[in-house]
């Protein structure tokens, strides 16, 4: 699934510690990455997906402010318990949005 083996061992961390997904029968992360109301994390080369978390609603909206935060938070951390020392790209997607590069810097 992932081209870098460096990015495995981040990959399978955080996507069995992070991602949350809708309660919707059979919704899995790669069902609701990069869609309306969800904040996603993606590997290196950005197509491989290794977590999404369903924002809550504000004012009948996604509030990603309040959820996106603490995910990159929860991501970056799982990538430095995975992937150890050093400075490691990935990227994030609020909603249907553009993805914003990342770097996780872990000492």
């Amino acid at each position: 699934m992932l081209n870098d083996p460096s990015m495995k061992p981040f990959a399978a961390a955080v996507f069995a510690a992070v991602v949350l997904v809708s309660g919707a029968a059979g919704a899995t992360g790669e069902d609701t990455a990069g869609t309306f109301g969800h904040v996603t994390a993606y590997a290196k080369g950005g197509k491989t997906v290794v977590a999404v978390e369903v924002c809550p609603t504000r004012q009948s909206a996604p509030d990603y402010a309040a959820c996106g935060e603490p995910f990159r938070a929860r991501v970056k951390e799982e990538m430095c318990r995975g992937l150890g020392r050093g400075e490691h790209a990935w990227f994030y997607q609020a909603g249907a949005g553009p993805l914003v590069h990342q770097t996780a810097v872990c000492r």
